[in-house]
Formats: structure tokens, C-alpha cells, sequence
């Protein structure tokens, strides 16, 4: 009987041992339907563009895992979900979708841009500069890849030549008024020169600086980029990956 009730008591826990398993919380990769349907995996995330347009970001989630579902290479819906996951701070899940995006797109210079602002959010600099630069090369030219990839060079070595190119090239081409003006100051202070000159540099102000110590200006904070087709949008916050 003693042995009974043992017995009776190890299924118990291992019963309740598998069920705290369960519980537990994991992140899977969408199950993928091997007849892909590209046109319902657009139509999905359509859908997800629509609902992420009124905020309602479970839903749009929804739908770009459809998407997926429909498609597991559809890149728009990579990159969308990837931007969901980067607002809500996933950084791990966002540069896995943004890093899925760039096989399957390889030619579109916004996943790369976007996964180096997942890089750069975790301090790995040298990652996004290298994601900075490919986004660059894919779509020169593009105010927020630029401004990104300036921003990134400027606080790894100010004293750089590629960091000067880059804070002219936004000068010349961002109309956005603040990230001119930072541009234009960095500049226009000397911070910036040649490798030869020597360089004064101006410490980052603390978390809460004084009104009695003068304050460099920063550089804005980044933002995913859009779909651009033609002429580069300047929206905030910015839209996802459509075809």
C-alpha cells in the first residue's frame, strides 16, 4: 500500500512539474505552411499595416505572423514584426525578424537600417555601423540612414574623416531641422577635423545636467525607417515594409 501511494505521489509532480513547464513563456518561430501563398501573405500584411495605422499593435502582430504563415519569406512581414518587437523593447526578437529580412531582401536597405538600431541599442557599435553602412549602400543618399550612420561614427571617434563626410552629406540632404542643426554644430566647433589636427573634444552631458555648465548639442534619437519608393517620407513614427 505504502508503495502505492509513493508511486502516486511521483506521477503527481512530475504532472505538475510539466504543467510550470508549460506556463512558462517561449518564443517559436511561425509554423510555416509549405505550399507558400505570397499573395495571402500581402493581404496579411496589409491587414497588419492597417491595424498598426490605428495602433492596435496586437492585432497587427497577429496579421504579420499570418502573413509568415501564408509565406515564411515574405520580408515585408519580417521586417513589420521586427518593428513591433523594437518598440516594445524585444531587442533580441526584433534583430532576429529585421537580420530574417536582409536574406530574404537583400537588395532593400531598411532592414539593415533597422537591425543596426537594434545594434546600436545594445552597444554593439561595430555591428551597426556595419548594418549602418550596407543600409547606406542599398540607398544612398537617404536622410535617415545617413543621419544614423553619422550619429554612430560621431560617438565612437570624433575626430574622424568618414564622420565629417557624413555631417556634410546630412547637411546637404536632411531638411529635418533638428538633425540639421546638430550637424551643422559638430561642424562648426571643430570637433570634427582631419586626422592630423589636433581635436578638442566636449564631453556628453550627465543624465541631469545644470543650466550653469553649457550643453553640446546631441544627436536625435534614431527611428526605423519607411518604405521609401521615390522620394524618402519623413514620418514619425515611421512606416513599416509594404511591396
Amino acid at each position: 500500500m505504502r508503495d502505492v501511494v509513493f508511486l502516486l505521489l511521483m506521477i503527481l509532480m512530475l504532472v505538475g512539474c510539466a504543467s510550470d513547464s508549460n506556463t512558462t513563456p517561449k518564443y517559436e518561430t511561425v509554423t510555416a505552411n509549405p505550399r507558400r501563398d505570397p499573395d495571402a501573405a500581402a493581404k496579411q500584411n496589409q491587414h497588419g499595416l492597417e491595424a498598426l495605422a490605428k495602433g492596435k499593435f496586437d492585432k497587427a502582430e497577429k496579421h504579420f505572423k499570418e502573413a509568415l504563415v501564408k509565406d515564411v519569406d515574405f520580408g515585408p512581414a519580417h521586417n513589420n514584426l521586427g518593428r513591433i518587437y523594437f518598440d516594445q523593447g524585444k531587442n533580441y526578437l526584433a534583430a532576429w525578424e529585421f537580420e530574417y529580412a536582409t536574406k530574404v531582401m537583400p537588395q532593400r536597405g531598411e532592414p539593415y537600417n533597422n537591425l543596426g538600431m537594434v545594434m546600436e541599442r545594445v552597444g554593439k557599435l561595430e555591428q551597426a555601423i556595419d548594418a549602418y553602412e550596407m543600409a547606406n549602400i542599398l540607398c544612398p543618399n537617404h536622410p535617415e540612414v545617413v543621419g544614423n550612420l553619422a550619429r554612430v561614427y560621431w560617438s565612437q571617434d570624433k575626430s574622424n574623416m568618414r564622420t565629417r563626410d557624413l555631417l556634410e552629406q546630412l547637411v546637404f540632404i536632411d531638411t529635418r531641422p533638428d538633425w540639421v542643426s546638430w550637424a551643422k554644430e559638430q561642424i562648426a566647433c571643430g570637433k570634427i577635423t582631419n586626422d592630423t589636427l589636433p581635436v578638442s573634444y566636449i564631453s556628453e552631458p550627465a543624465a541631469t545636467p545644470t543650466n550653469t555648465i553649457p550643453v553640446p548639442v546631441l544627436p536625435p534619437q534614431p527611428h526605423a525607417v519607411p518604405q521609401y519608393p521615390g522620394t524618402p517620407p519623413r514620418l514619425a513614427p515611421p512606416v513599416p515594409l509594404t511591396l
